[in-house]
């Protein structure tokens, strides 16, 4: 009888596949941590800035000269023209006012004109109003005139002192004129000029010292103080 044939798991089986983690895995692709790629663009953060900007500044802007109007405004105003913080104010403004109308004067050019038509302490004010700055609007410069200056006296005891008045010894046509108009304005504050005007006409004719000449002239039933003086004069 044959023998039995030799077993086949006798011989030895490879029982495990070569490990690949053994072999060396060649990479073609770089490593971005120990060399930059080449495709990468540069990082802003990394690059040099200059240490200051330069920064494109505005010309100056040029100061325009005083035209040939800016002169004659201060040439052409009236030397009398002055008020010192004592005189009536009113009559003041009105006379400034009238005269502004005629130059054509703008509100900034009355403005400046009426800092120099102050004197004393109207112009001692001044100059604390415009401390720090070039100058005020011209109501605005009036109006704080008004409140420095412009205290009133009653009505009724302006208005007797009105009645009262005569013409002086020694007082000439346009003294007496001038004494007249500024006690009417002050009396009649509260009326329109025109009437404030109309009795300063009738007092000038009854309070002069000539009673006769003054007569004459009220029967002339003037309106102008102007009227009334070239009629004395005849």
């Amino acid at each position: 009888m044959a023998s039995n044939p030799p077993v086949v798991n006798s011989f030895p089986v490879q029982s495990t596949i070569p490990v690949v983690g053994n072999h060396t895995v060649v990479s073609n692709l770089h490593t971005v941590g120990n060399k930059p790629s080449p495709n990468n663009p540069p990082v802003a953060g990394n690059l040099a800035l200059p240490s200051s900007v330069p920064v494109q500044t505005s010309p100056p802007v040029p100061i325009n000269p005083p035209t040939q109007r800016d002169r004659d405004v201060l040439t052409k105003l009236q030397k009398n023209l002055l008020f010192d913080g004592c005189s009536n104010r009113l009559l003041f403004k009105r006379k400034f006012e009238r005269y502004a109308r005629v130059q054509d004067w703008s509100d900034a050019e009355c403005a400046d004109c009426l800092g120099w038509c102050l004197t004393g302490k109207a112009v001692d004010f001044y100059a604390l109003l415009t401390e720090g700055r070039e100058t005020l609007p011209y109501a605005e410069l009036m109006r704080r005139l008004q409140e420095r200056f412009g205290a009133r006296e009653l009505l009724a005891i302006a208005q007797g002192r009105f009645q009262d008045v005569q013409q002086e010894l020694g007082e000439s046509l346009d003294e007496w004129s001038d004494r007249v108009l500024t006690l009417a304005t002050t009396a009649f504050l509260d009326l329109p000029y025109a009437y404030a005007t109309e009795q300063a006409v009738t007092k000038f004719c009854h309070g002069l010292l000539d009673m006769e000449a003054g007569k004459h002239v009220s029967l002339q039933l003037l309106t102008s103080m102007g009227d009334a003086m070239n009629v004395m004069r005849i």
